[in-house]
């Protein structure tokens, strides 16, 4: 009970800082350092128990992060696609914004347990194929599930007849050279033990003119207030609030960033990147 009334506090705060996209971002950023005084007493009234520390948090990472996410494969999404925090800040909004870009062939890294399938474009054939990769063989599993299973899935994946779902390491993808129109990562770079070599790969498997497309956790002031709930469970273990995700796509050598936008307050970014 503890901790379903710490998300309701996170959240109902958290929700306090998804302004509208009419304001600037001087205004996001001005409301975000007076509420400080909001989220800090949240922050600490958690149990210190469930506080993460820099060395447990160096411990965890000695963890296989396959087996983390084989063991909570099951009861993944309802334990966080469907969280309150999940709902508060509206990811299926963020999904399908991002993905409403999302054309010919696609590869979806760190596709997990295929949450993103729902929320591709809705125009038949405006995809050309479909490839996913995970390092989870049981979060991949319930990927092609869904895929295969799911009548809510939209036209430009019905009308493909089928997809291609591979246990790979996205810093090593199993793919030629621009192989791919669209690249898509939501909410994988901050698991990624190497980000910026995931980000080198999908430059390379990029064709000329495609599109890299990301829903990220960003360095951000509410990504710092938040950073001691990822002690809460195995799977936020393995998530960092602090990743500078545009200097990663630039150090990967994308050489257009055509568009970054502010979301969830600035705990999150939506970038389109080209090759």
């Amino acid at each position: 009970m503890k901790t379903v009334a710490l998300f309701l506090s996170i959240n109902t705060t958290v929700h306090a800082f998804s302004l509208s996209t009419k304001e600037s971002q001087a205004d996001r950023d001005s409301f975000a350092f007076h509420r400080r005084d909001v989220l800090l007493p949240i922050i600490g009234s958690i149990p210190a128990a469930t506080l993460i520390s820099p060395a447990a948090a160096s411990d965890e990472l000695e963890k296989s992060i396959t087996s983390i996410y084989d063991s909570n494969a099951a009861t993944y999404d309802d334990l966080y696609s469907d969280s309150i925090i999940s709902r508060t800040l509206d990811f299926t909004a963020l999904r399908k914004s991002l993905l409403s870009q999302a054309s010919g062939s696609v590869l979806e890294l760190g596709v997990g347990t295929g949450l993103n399938l729902p929320h591709y474009p809705d125009e038949r054939r405006i995809l050309t194929s479909y490839d996913a990769v995970d390092i989870s063989p049981n979060m991949l599993r319930r990927a092609r599930s869904r895929f295969e299973n799911d009548e809510s899935l939209p036209a430009s994946m019905k009308s493909l007849g089928g997809g291609n779902f591979q246990t790979a390491d996205a810093s090593s993808l199993p793919f030629q050279n621009q192989a791919f129109d669209t690249v898509v990562d939501t909410f994988g770079l901050c698991v990624f033990q190497n980000p910026i070599a995931v980000l080198k790969e999908a430059r390379r498997v990029l064709k000329p003119g495609g599109h890299l497309l990301l829903l990220e956790h960003q360095d951000s002031l509410v990504g710092k207030i938040l950073d001691p709930t990822r002690g809460l469970s195995d799977v936020s273990k393995t998530c960092r609030y602090n990743d500078d995700v545009v200097g990663m796509v630039k150090d990967a050598g994308f050489k257009s960033i055509l568009s970054v936008k502010s979301r969830a307050g600035g705990f999150l970014c939506e970038i389109v990147a080209g090759p």
